[in-house]
């Protein structure tokens, strides 16, 4: 009987207007493919509990002193899963920190790993996370095995969270597998090499590159000074610079370091040598004209296309896996009995940067503690990098993750609004021109504004270089 409960029951989560039992593992092959003719077998212990991260190991990371998202999923047969999508209540998941569902994918859920402790860039942390799923519907508690014949088993797998790269900042950590265009791989920090080995071949007057401003720091240095050395060898003096765009005509505090490669005959001709690199060839920052979110995008307010889309991504964060944090609840679904929230709206001080974890699940849970409706150890900690930068800042620095909204929602909050910046808006604080043509998805839009280079940030840095290096080269 229990081989035959869970195979129905899972049976009924593919198809809820079919309550047929099936009794085979080849049956149950056969409907999770949706073919009605294939007989292999396909048994349950292939739907498993892994762990898909966006930020661990060698791929994105957008560390700090806050939490770090990662997300969980079925791995292998996930396709054949993905016809479970949509009903409700198929999964629970639980696990040694809180969990939340997918709002899109009731197969996937994430959790947030708490602050690294290290405040010496280049320390290690490490927590270490169990994680659970079973198999929810009708109430019981059914897990996955081979044979089906035990559905009070859960699935769980442990998952080590280790970050190595304390109170850093950075993008894209070495080792990062990046795809070419002939479906090879190559580190992230090789494709550097590949563009100094292009550069010994083209032998450009000028080379500019731009990066993370975490590769000055320690743990980076030794990347950072092989790069420099490597430009020395094709004939280049090389410096660096980190330039903050928002002294630069950007509405963001965005810093980037920015390395500038001349070929030595043309140093030797104008008199840049190691001394005066720095002083000749950067541009000087300034605090006069240190735009805010305001001056780039209120007049947005009125633009009927703007807020068009403004509302599809106010959807986006209602339905994500912290909406009821951002717009509140009467009582919390996990804890019942838990007083009310009052979400973003709640925060009544609006002169400083307000963080969704900080301002709002922190205050909430400190008082459930306090009347004694939750314990202190199921306290939560979660969404401090979802923040709100008030309209007469400069935004925080944006970044792919955070202004996309299938990654909860984006992190990167509208000053008076419950979403994340629009397409617009993000373009403008990037200083991107309204004429600025975009292809793809609007995350896939939205990824590439985090990714960019500053387009101002930029122009003063070119402008310097014309007017202190090429103008006078060509002139000589």
């Amino acid at each position: 009987m229990a081989s035959n409960l869970s195979l129905a029951k899972l049976r009924r989560a593919t198809d809820p207007g079919n309550v047929s039992d099936y009794t085979t593992l080849s049956r149950l092959g056969a409907d999770c493919a949706d073919t009605t003719t294939s007989n292999s077998d396909v048994s349950m212990s292939m739907f498993e509990v892994g762990a898909v991260s966006s930020i661990t190991g060698n791929a994105y990371v957008d560390e700090g002193s806050s939490n770090e998202s990662y997300t969980l999923t079925f791995t292998t047969e996930k396709a054949r899963f993905s016809r479970i999508t949509g009903q409700s209540g198929n999964f629970a998941w639980s696990g040694s920190t809180p969990l939340a569902p997918d709002s899109s994918q009731d197969y996937t859920a994430t959790f947030d790993a708490p602050a690294i402790t290290t405040t010496t860039p280049g320390g290690t942390d490490s927590l270490t996370v169990k994680v659970a799923v079973t198999f929810a519907e009708d109430g019981e508690s059914a897990g996955f095995n081979s044979a089906a014949t035990n559905y009070n088993t859960k699935i769980e797998k442990t998952i080590e969270v280790v970050d190595t790269y304390g109170a850093a900042v950075v993008c894209f950590l070495p080792g990062t597998k990046i795809t070419l265009a002939d479906g090879s791989t190559k580190n992230i920090e090789d494709l550097t090499f590949d563009q100094i080995r292009i550069v010994g071949d083209l032998k450009p007057k000028v080379v500019v590159c731009e990066n993370v401003k975490g590769l000055t720091m320690d743990y980076a240095r030794e990347y950072l000074t092989r790069m420099i050395s490597e430009f020395e060898k094709e004939g280049y003096i090389t410096d660096y610079q980190v330039l903050n765009g928002w002294q630069f005509g950007v509405p963001q505090k965005r810093e980037r370091i920015f390395i500038v490669s001349i070929r030595e005959d043309v140093a030797d001709k104008i008199g840049i040598n190691f001394l005066n690199f720095k002083s000749m060839v950067f541009p000087l920052p300034s605090d006069e004209n240190k735009p805010t979110i305001r001056d780039a995008i209120e007049d947005l307010q009125d633009d009927p296309e703007n807020m068009k889309e403004a509302k599809v991504l106010e959807t986006a964060m209602l339905n994500s896996s912290k909406g009821h944090w951002v717009h509140g609840f009467e009582t919390h679904p996990d804890f019942p009995g838990s007083g009310p929230c009052k979400g973003l709206r709640g925060v009544e001080s609006r002169e400083k940067v307000i963080s969704v974890g900080d301002n709002v699940v922190g205050p909430w849970f400190e008082e459930q503690i306090k009347n004694g409706v939750i314990k202190k150890e199921d306290e939560k900690h979660s969404y401090y990098m979802s923040r709100v930068v008030p309209y007469d800042q400069a935004a925080h620095s944006l970044t792919e993750k955070g202004l996309q909204s299938k990654f909860m929602g984006g992190n990167h909050f509208h000053p008076e609004e419950l979403r994340i910046y629009t397409l617009k808006e993000a373009q403008r604080i990037m200083t991107l021109p309204d004429d600025y043509k975009h292809e793809g998805s609007l995350d896939d839009s939205q990824a590439r504004i985090g990714l960019m280079v500053a387009p101002m940030c930029m122009y003063h840095l070119a402008e310097s270089i014309y007017q202190n290096v090429l103008e006078p080269y060509g002139k000589n």
